[in-house]
């Protein structure tokens, strides 16, 4: 009885290292999509919102009207470019949480639905996130790396 024990043992011993680099290599290929889903993805979104300490009402010095300038813009700028690849946000409510780094450059975008999407499936805007992140240019550098954890509602209009 002992040896089968043993045997058991050493079995489990010798498979928790490929689990457990199977883990690590799913937290790897989780990270490396930059754009996801906050619900489908909860562990990285805790992960990343642990890692991006600030946040941009610190960036702005406080300064709640440049907070909600910059955001606003962000909207806007999500907005306009996706008018240019012919992805309509217009009636959707969306969740996002940007996370940049020290230079000012997305590192990465998590989002929530609120509604029914209309005009475009999940997967466009996803594809969309993607590749807005490796193309748009930021320029809101900081000593740390910061979020933003706001409703987006499309068509974007200035509130006062």
């Amino acid at each position: 009885m002992k040896q089968f024990t043993l045997v058991i043992a050493l079995c489990v011993m010798s498979i928790s290292p490929v689990w457990a680099q199977r883990d690590i290599n799913k937290i790897k290929e989780d990270i490396s999509k930059r754009a996801f889903n906050i619900d489908e993805n909860s562990e990285k979104f805790d992960m990343l919102s642990q890692a991006y300490g600030g946040n941009l009402l610190t960036v702005n010095e406080f300064d709640y009207g440049k907070m909600q300038h910059d955001w606003l813009q962000f909207l806007r700028n999500i907005e306009n470019t996706a008018k240019k690849q012919n992805l309509n946000l217009s009636g959707n409510k969306i969740w996002f949480k940007v996370f940049w780094n020290e230079s000012g450059k997305i590192d990465y975008i998590g989002y929530n639905l609120l509604n029914e999407t209309k005009g475009f499936t999940e997967k466009a805007l996803l594809d969309f996130l993607s590749n807005y992140i490796e193309n748009v240019a930021n320029d809101k550098p900081h000593s740390e790396k910061y979020s933003m954890y706001a409703i987006g509602e499309f068509p974007v209009v200035e509130q006062h």
